[in-house]
């Protein structure tokens, strides 16, 4: 028995009201990840507090040895050991080099070791671990083993050989973190490579002829960028402090060339009679120190979706 059709027409129907439609509106503007990142970011005061911490260290120490009257390296033997005064903020050394200028002038050295020990490192790192995670099987396995061998160690007793290898110097400091700190990161990168690799967007690119390096380079690296920045802002103390540790056993900066740590090194030896030789630079480097660690915890909780409102 067929069904007989019913015709409709426009009295049959209601028109929404404009509170009806309204409320079924999108409110909430759209927005990328890295918008939602630094507004999560930069809402924490912290956060903010910290970036400003980090930025005024970085601005001094670009700033104050270009217009301060005083050349770092530059001996005055009539100005020795003086106490911080208006003439000498920070005071003077064994040498009579003015401490203010050498302070900034070493935060050059050391937050530039600091920043590029933690990319060089992250760099490799990404791209061991996206072939790693990506290709699996005999590669994945035998990049693993090397890494699993190479973190038994310690990583200070491998910049230490490597130290003795390539010599004193800003440039050797960065070499050495770069060849053993980006394990961390490869293993980090590849556990997400090898969740990522097998689902739609990939295997859609796959399908339409992508090669293996746009597929590891263009869509499944990027993807890891989150847990990359989070890592690179963790490692900036900790090339800081390890090059202020190296410094301190004499294997790092060597003088008149200074830093931080080199700082530290010389204020050691004369503690006991010119105490604000060594508390003036190891205030500065906690303040960096900690303002870096404040930095990288509230960049991970801005990166982690867990999180997000």
């Amino acid at each position: 028995m067929q069904k007989k059709q019913v015709e409709l027409d426009f009295s049959d129907f209601t028109l929404l009201s404009d509170d009806a439609k309204k409320r079924e509106e999108i409110v909430r503007p759209s927005t990328t990840f890295w918008r939602d990142f630094a507004r999560r970011l930069f809402t924490n005061k912290a956060a903010v507090a910290s970036l400003i911490v980090v930025a005024v260290m970085v601005i001094l120490s670009i700033v104050m040895p270009i217009i301060s009257p005083y050349q770092y390296d530059a001996n005055n033997l009539m100005s020795i050991n003086q106490a911080p005064s208006a003439e000498h903020l920070f005071g003077t050394d064994t040498l009579g080099r003015d401490l203010w200028t050498r302070v900034w002038y070493g935060g050059r050295i050391s937050l530039a070791i600091g920043f590029f020990g933690a990319i060089f490192p992250a760099l490799i790192g990404v791209v061991i671990g996206g072939i790693a995670g990506y290709f699996g099987g005999v590669i994945d396995m035998l990049i693993m083993r090397i890494i699993d061998v190479l973190m038994c160690v310690p990583q200070m007793v491998f910049v230490i050989l490597l130290m003795l290898k390539f010599g004193n110097g800003p440039v050797a400091i960065v070499t050495s973190f770069a060849l053993i700190g980006w394990m961390g990161s490869a293993r980090n990168v590849r556990g997400l490579v090898l969740q990522m690799k097998n689902q739609d967007f990939v295997n859609a690119s796959r399908i339409l002829g992508a090669s293996h390096l746009r597929l590891i380079f263009k869509h499944l690296i990027p993807n890891t960028l989150g847990i990359v920045v989070v890592g690179m802002t963790m490692s900036v103390p900790g090339a800081i402090f390890y090059e202020a540790t190296l410094s301190i056993l004499g294997l790092g900066i060597k003088s008149p060339l200074t830093s931080w740590g080199q700082l530290l090194q010389l204020g050691v030896q004369n503690f006991k009679l010119y105490a604000y030789q060594l508390f003036i630079p190891a205030v500065i480097l906690s303040i960096t120190l900690l303002a870096f660690n404040i930095l990288g915890d509230r960049v991970r909780d801005a990166l982690d979706p867990k999180l997000r409102n």
